[in-house]
């Protein structure tokens, strides 16, 4: 899970927001208090090596980013 990632990594209580960049330059800005009620979403592994995405139920399909390269805390 992505709060559990995010806990493990030390992300601060005040960090307002996760951006998830893929590997194209595209990103998706997600709030802090989205992921916290969020208890399903997660960094996925893909049947590609190396390759990974993020699965968000109930969010929009624009934050649910393929090839994830690089996951920032803001």
């Amino acid at each position: 899970r992505l709060s559990t990632l995010l806990e493990m990594a030390g992300a601060k209580d005040s960090a307002n927001a996760l951006r998830i960049t893929a590997s194209d330059g595209y990103y998706a800005e997600v709030p802090f208090a989205d992921l916290s009620a969020c208890a399903d979403c997660m960094l996925a592994f893909t049947n590609t090596p190396e390759k990974f995405k993020v699965v968000m139920p109930g969010m929009t399909s624009d934050m649910w980013v393929k090839d994830v390269a690089k996951l920032t805390v803001r």
